[in-house]
């Protein structure tokens, strides 16, 4: 904890600084009070720490150590613990802006988070809140609905007013055909289960179950993707080369020029990565635009090709829906990741948007995209929040892609905190 040996042996009663913090949030008051019950500065100091401590488990936040480092907390988390040090900051005729601050917290922990955010306005305060969970919408004092879509196809204000609640998607048929895993726990072999419970207890569950070799393919989506781009994700470089060796039938260019991994397409400057890194002592490097291909990967001659207006790399950063009215001219495999990744809610990416820049929600639903996009009969797909950063059109939409997937014979075993998608599942299951 950084202290030198004489500070770490000062006790107070039996706790010592290091101890207090290994103490959760939740429990830190009731053990201070078994260990300090008469101290003079514990009887002076209780009721303020006190009222933090009950404002951090309001907010979800009670597992947490007193300890706990910052860079282990989750994005939500570290929105949360702000927000709860400006609570007793004494400001007013402030501007208090959250991303997502429910973001790993179940509907019925809202309140707690709803009422804090409440008590800042009631000083005089304004919080601005992005947000597609339902409680937090119906708690505030006005809604904003930005869109119509994401992305290129949003950032227009086409509601202002309270969002009345939607009708819930039904339920997502199950199979009557169950799999038993272990022991006496069975699934349905075509569905989606709900599960409550944490991603390492579905780990837990399913790691060497018996009824794994039931599926034909299992299709982890829970973690981030590990390729640089959709493209790359779908493996779909060669359906890109395609559908420009096409195009480019009187060039004389080969369909290895239309790969940015080829040394015969790729910028020679860059080797293809559109950008120079540039060492600085002491500081992180510094990535440039290439200066001669202007970050486009490619080589001029490359570049002069062209499909419905787009030359290659602005067709790789052209979003999959803006592709629609010439969608059924695409190879097969474009056509088929393209559909995919709108029908989990990622229209508004481009096949060569770079991985690393998407949110955790998006980069799940990109490892799930890919999974859908090669779902056949007899596929397992487990799932961690798949609703993350969804509006309730666009988790409707997805619950409409998981329906139809179940139809065709997919299971989906997935933790939730989204009440529609909680709602619509076929059964649920509990983990601990």
């Amino acid at each position: 904890i950084g202290l030198g040996p004489k500070p770490r042996r000062v006790r107070l009663g039996d706790q010592s600084m290091k101890g207090v913090f290994g103490l959760a949030i939740a429990d830190l008051v009731e053990r201070l009070d078994k260990s300090l019950p008469a101290h003079p500065a514990w009887k002076e100091l209780r009721p303020a720490i006190l009222e933090r401590a009950e404002s951090l488990v309001a907010l979800g936040l009670g597992a947490l150590t007193l300890g706990t480092r910052a860079h282990q907390l989750s994005t939500s988390e570290l929105q949360r613990i702000r927000l709860a040090s400006v609570l007793y900051s004494g400001l007013a005729g402030a501007t208090i802006i959250l991303d997502e601050p429910g973001a790993g917290l179940v509907d019925g922990d809202l309140a707690g988070l709803s009422e804090r955010m409440a008590k800042l306005t009631k000083e005089g305060n304004t919080v601005i809140v992005v947000t597609h969970r339902e409680p937090i919408l119906a708690a505030a004092d006005h809604v904003l609905t930005l869109g119509p879509g994401a992305g290129s196809q949003g950032g227009e204000v086409v509601a202002s007013r309270p969002a009345a609640s939607s009708k819930q998607p039904a339920r997502i048929q199950a199979a009557k055909k169950r799999v038993l895993i272990s022991g006496n726990w069975s699934v349905p072999a075509t569905g989606f289960v709900a599960v409550d419970g944490t991603p390492a207890a579905l780990n837990a569950f399913f790691d060497g179950a018996q009824g794994a070799r039931e599926w034909n393919r299992i299709v982890d989506a829970r973690a981030r993707i590990q390729a640089a781009m959709p493209l790359t994700a779908f493996d779909l470089m060669k359906d890109l080369q395609k559908l420009y060796l096409k195009a480019a039938s009187s060039s004389g260019l080969k369909g290895a020029a239309f790969s940015f991994m080829s040394p015969k397409g790729r910028c020679p400057e860059c080797a293809g990565s559109g950008s120079n890194r540039i060492a600085l002592d002491f500081m992180a490097d510094l990535a440039l635009p290439c200066e001669s291909c202007g970050g486009t990967r490619y080589r001029p001659e490359v570049l002069e090709i062209t499909w419905r207006g787009l030359h290659v790399a602005a067709f790789l950063e052209t979003p999959v829906a803006d592709l629609l009215e010439h969608a059924h001219e695409l190879p097969a495999g474009l056509q088929r990741a393209r559909a995919s990744l709108v029908s989990v809610g990622l229209g508004h990416l481009s096949l060569g948007r770079r991985v690393s820049t998407l949110s955790g929600g998006e980069g799940q639903r990109l490892a799930l995209a890919v999974g859908l996009a090669k779902a056949s009969r007899g596929t397992l797909c487990l799932l961690d929040q798949p609703g993350t950063g969804l509006s309730e059109s666009d988790l409707r939409s997805l619950v409409e892609t998981l329906r139809a997937a179940a139809a065709g014979g997919a299971l989906f075993l997935s933790t939730v905190h989204r009440s529609t998608l909680g709602d619509c599942a076929s059964e649920s299951l509990v983990l601990r």
